[in-house]
């Protein structure tokens, strides 16, 4: 059977029109669309950002909320110079404030990632699946978690809840993790059962915690392995645990670095190094 054409999108309400759309449809989003509320899509799609697709998302409210939700099984594509973007008021925000940009609720694979995922000012996790979070690209795009004034527990770049994180093509030198988290603890760039980079992390992982601990730059519940790191793992903790990479319940096998990777503590109101 011939593939249908995609469906496209170009501003909210378009977007809304499109979450009934049938299983195995290309949602195509160009343009720049600011959403004023969440979205759950009712089947598996593939979801594609162009490179012109920007979406933005901006509140104060101080609660739970998923931005864009997928079925389990759908695909992602963000080409260069899409952005999902939430930006949370910062005078208003509190610890309820727990945000998800991209979410399956069961598996999802990422064909194309080169745009950028961004929170601002709330924590939650940038892209999220319930299970497994597979990578057939280069990761080779920016996530970032901006929580500078923000406290309590829980901020996470790339995070699978009961599955694996699997990079099959590596992480770029473009590709970019960073985790800025003052107040609270459990800053974690991939948080999974295991994780797995095929070829070389030539990217950059960066996490830092203002006064709390567990700042971790790769965590796995299980294993962590990956082939190469060419490029840099940061992970800075505020009172105690700067961790780059850990594994709670296994093995980190790593083939060779020849970059740099690093666990450290100092606390940006004391000023000084912790333990």
């Amino acid at each position: 059977a011939e593939e249908s054409e995609p469906i496209t999108v170009t501003n909210f309400s378009e977007l809304q029109g499109a979450l009934e759309a049938t299983e195995d449809s290309v949602i195509q989003v160009s343009g720049n669309i600011e959403m004023t509320d969440s979205v759950i899509f009712e089947n598996k799609v593939t979801l594609e950002l162009t490179e012109t697709a920007n979406i933005t998302y901006t509140s104060d409210t101080c609660s739970q909320l998923y931005l864009i939700m997928l079925q389990g099984g759908s695909t992602l594509k963000m080409a260069q110079g899409s952005s999902v973007t939430m930006n949370g008021d910062a005078d208003s925000q509190d610890a309820n404030r727990d945000w998800r940009a991209v979410y399956s609720n069961g598996d999802m694979t990422v064909e194309q990632f080169e745009g950028s995922i961004t929170i601002n000012n709330a924590r939650g996790r940038a892209l999220y699946a319930n299970n497994d979070l597979v990578f057939n690209c280069p990761m080779a795009g920016t996530v970032t978690m901006n929580n500078q004034n923000g406290d309590n527990r829980y901020v996470y770049g790339i995070c699978s809840h009961a599955g694996d994180i699997i990079f099959n093509q590596g992480i770029a030198e473009t590709g970019k993790v960073t985790v800025d988290f003052g107040g609270g603890n459990n800053g974690i760039i991939a948080q999974s059962g295991n994780v797995t980079i095929k070829g070389d992390m030539a990217g950059e992982i960066d996490v830092q915690l203002g006064t709390s601990h567990a700042g971790i730059g790769i965590y796995a519940a299980q294993n962590v392995t990956i082939d190469s790191i060419s490029g840099s793992v940061y992970a800075r903790g505020g009172s105690s645990s700067g961790y780059a990479i850990y594994a709670a319940g296994g093995d980190v096998a790593i083939g060779s670095i020849s970059g740099t990777v690093t666990g450290d503590c100092y606390n940006k109101i004391m000023e000084n190094s912790q333990s």
